[in-house]
């Protein structure tokens, strides 16, 4: 699946579940707690996407700099600090890959599409936390029958 499609099937999702997730928090309180559970639903809110970035981001970030580590031994007369610099990021991968002549066309390759397959895993990690989360809600959140 391409990232973008995935970042847009992303987005549409949390667009329709927060408005719907806050709309349930509020209806469940009595007025006179509104305050509280506004702000217990924000510090929630907050909290999952902090942690979502930094979950997802730990999987992208070691997902790159494994592939391009692979890639990289391939290419020989690279130094050890050499090597680091084109794994920490893309953005320096890129960067540097000027500085290598000939091999840089194919370190900015590499770079571009260890970017790429980092993104889609992390996308894929993603999506599979959201049907876990999914299935938990479905079979443990109280049904009210109207």
């Amino acid at each position: 699946m391409p990232t973008g499609a995935g970042l847009l099937l992303f987005g549409l999702g949390a667009g329709i579940a927060m408005p719907a997730a806050t709309d349930l928090i509020m209806a469940t309180l009595p007025p006179a707690r509104a305050g509280v559970g506004s702000a217990v639903n924000d510090t929630v809110r907050e909290l999952g996407g902090a942690l979502g970035v930094a979950v997802i981001g730990s999987i992208a970030a070691t997902s790159y700099a494994s592939s391009m580590q692979s890639e990289l031994a391939r290419l020989p007369r690279i130094s050890e600090p050499m090597r680091h610099l084109l794994t920490d990021n893309v953005g320096s991968a890129l960067h540097m890959s000027g500085y290598f002549g000939v091999n840089g066309t194919e370190i900015a390759s590499v770079a571009r599409n260890a970017f790429v397959d980092s993104m889609s895993a992390s996308l894929w990690v993603a999506v599979g936390l959201v049907v876990s989360a999914t299935v938990i809600a479905v079979t443990q959140l109280p049904r009210h029958e109207r």
